[in-house]
């Protein structure tokens, strides 16, 4: 019986080494797949250099519109800021004179201010006694795109 054993377990040992011989030499003939599991791809592939260039075509011009969209916004805030600090200075150069009649503010009426602004004083009665309305503008911007600001106070 011990014999029977062994002769079963040596022709088990030695198909299973000719199977083990004969799954390598297939192995060796057969030639590297580059998209088999066993290597890493290498570059892209058409499809996805595609989708990537459609994603781009969507994003970029969205960004930049926004990027230019906000610049615009921050710079149109830096004028008028530029033209609150102009009418208030105008304001207080006013109201700190000696004289407030209607001569003595002559001498601002449409006054070029730094820049591209300008800056047009006005008064009139305010209905209430001893008082006057003075009215301080300052305009900015082309002609197409005109924009202004008015500071108003009463002074006697």
């Amino acid at each position: 019986m011990n014999m029977l054993l062994n002769n079963f377990f040596n022709k088990d040992r030695k198909s299973h080494c000719l199977h083990s011989i004969a799954a390598t030499a297939v192995a060796r003939r057969r030639p590297e797949n580059i998209f088999s599991g066993n290597r890493m791809k290498h570059g892209f592939t058409l499809i996805e250099v595609l989708a990537a260039m459609v994603l781009a075509a969507i994003v970029l011009p969205t960004a930049l519109a926004g990027i230019s969209m906000v610049t615009h916004l921050a710079s149109e805030t830096a004028k008028r800021q530029q033209a609150v600090i102009l009418a208030e200075e105008k304001l207080a150069e006013i109201l700190t004179g000696s004289s407030t009649t209607f001569a003595a503010l002559q001498k601002f009426e449409n006054v070029p201010a730094p820049g591209e602004y300008i800056c047009r004083v006005e008064t009139s009665e305010s209905g209430l006694e001893g008082l006057s309305r003075i009215d301080v503008t300052v305009s900015w911007g082309s002609d197409l795109e005109r924009q202004s600001l008015t500071l108003t106070t009463l002074s006697e």
